[in-house]
Parts: structure tokens; sequence; C-alpha cells
């Protein structure tokens, strides 16, 4: 018959002077560990989501060649589209500055759009929606004293 450890246990115990003092190594390794995942993933996953629903956002920023303001009726228009996330006016009027999906409308579409309403429009730039808000962030932290 073999020794039995754990029916001696207590008594080994009481010999050797071992006391059982609150948790023990592996159950506060386990809660570090946790708690240390869980902040790390309340500071990294939102990142993670806004950077991939906006990974096919293309921004384009367009100016009429006559020195008029864009009209709310043309945004409306451009916001209705397919594809087109966001139209918006500068706060001086006249830029535009279109939000939209790369793989449902391009800018030669967008280009049309503005050709059949017979507006003569200049594309200043295009750009990744993500690089422009980068950008905007890096002139609102210089113009910051």
């Amino acid at each position: 018959m073999a020794y039995n450890f754990d029916k001696y246990r207590d008594k080994r115990e009481r010999v050797l002077g071992v006391k059982r003092r609150g948790p023990g190594f592996g159950i506060l390794a386990a809660f570090v560990a946790l708690v240390i995942v869980v902040g790390l993933g309340q500071a990294v996953i939102p990142n993670v989501i806004s950077q991939f629903q906006a990974r096919n956002l293309d921004d384009a920023i367009y100016r009429l060649q006559e020195d008029s303001n864009w009209s709310t009726d043309i945004t409306d228009q451009l916001s209705a589209l397919s594809g087109v996330q966001k139209a918006t006016v500068d706060t001086d009027g006249r830029r535009l500055l279109v939000t939209f999906n790369r793989n449902s409308i391009d800018a030669t579409r967008l280009k049309d759009f503005f050709q059949d309403r017979s507006l003569k429009v200049i594309l200043l730039n295009q750009m990744s929606h993500s690089v422009h808000l980068n950008t905007q962030a890096k002139e609102r932290a210089s113009e910051t004293p």
C-alpha cells in the first residue's frame, strides 16, 4: 500500500509549521496578468477598431474655380451619394471636404457629379482619411501656445 499524501497533509503541515496565508502565488499572478491584459485592451482595442473602420476612407478637398461659396444643396446631394460618408464645407465656405469610401466611389465619379451640375471645381488634395486626421491634429497642436 502506497503512502497517501492527502491523508496525512494536516499532520505534516502542523509538524513542519506551514501556515496558509491568503491566496496562493498562482492566483495572485493570474489576477495581475488579468489586470494588465484588460488595461492594455482598453487602451489598444478602440484605436484598432477606429483604424479598421477608416481603412478604406479617402478625403478629397475641392474648391470652386470662381471665388464663390459652396451651396448647402450641393453638399446635401453629395452626402446622399452611395459611398460618400460626409461632405463638409470649410469655415470660410470656399473649400469642400468629401470623405468617401474608395471601394464604393472614386474621385472620377465625384468629378462626374460636379460636371453633371455644371460646376467647375479644382481638386486641391486627395489623401487617406487617417493621414488627414493626423495632419489636422498636428496643426491644432502647433497652433496651441
